[in-house]
Order: structure tokens, then C-alpha cells, then sequence
């Protein structure tokens, strides 16, 4: 697939990259639009107190769903989608109390190996 990578400082190159698998408990989508964050700007310039290049940024997307997970039992191919900024670890103190936004270990697109929507798929 075709993806915006994030090389450095205020360098992107347009690569082609495989596209992800899809975990037992995963969605495959394909991004219908996306938009530009100010985290993707902080990002790109260097400022993001987490995100760092390498990466694929994009946070903000809608899509339609290309594939499924074995144990995915809430969603179907072809079904549209949007994101949601993160994914809550669920088990932390502040996750347990429902307060998700606080999540101190959660995951998130352009992060720990999440690549983001300035791609074909994510």
C-alpha cells in the first residue's frame, strides 16, 4: 500500500508499505479520509513529547472495514468506521474507574508500532 511516512524532522516520503495484519481481536480498514492533527504537527516538527519519526502519522480517519479478526464478533467487512484517538489498556487504576482519558498505558496510532492513516489501510 502506499503511506505518508514520517522519516525525520520535517521530512515525509511517500513509500509503498506492507499492509498490516489483522490480530485475531483486529479490524482492517480502509481509510476513506483522514485529517491533519495539531499532534501530527508536533509530530512533524519534532515536538511531540512521544511521537517520534519514524512513523506514519494520522489519528483522525474514517473508513470502511476490509477484513476482520477470527474473534471479532461486533463488526463485518464492509461495515464504515471512525477512530478514536487511542486504545485504553482497560486494567490500569484510572481505566478501572472509567476514566479512560487518564489511561496510563494506553496505546495509540503513530505509537508503539501503530502505524496511522496517512496510509491506504490501517
Amino acid at each position: 500500500m502506499k503511506a505518508a511516512c514520517l522519516i525525520g524532522e520535517k521530512k515525509i516520503d511517500f513509500k509503498t508499505v506492507m499492509i498490516p495484519e489483522t490480530g485475531p481481536n483486529e479490524v482492517l480498514i480502509k481509510v476513506m479520509k483522514t485529517g491533519i492533527c495539531g499532534s501530527d504537527l508536533s509530530t512533524y516538527h519534532g515536538t511531540h513529547p512521544y511521537k517520534k519519526a519514524p512513523t506514519i502519522l494520522g489519528h483522525e480517519f474514517a473508513g470502511i472495514i476490509s477484513a476482520i479478526g477470527e474473534e471479532v464478533t461486533e463488526y463485518t467487512i464492509g461495515d464504515r468506521v471512525c477512530a478514536a484517538a487511542f486504545a485504553n489498556c482497560l486494567v490500569c487504576r484510572y481505566c478501572k474507574k472509567n476514566r479512560l482519558h487518564l489511561c496510563i498505558d494506553k496505546s495509540a496510532f503513530s505509537w508503539r508500532g501503530w502505524d496511522g492513516s496517512f496510509a491506504e489501510y490501517v
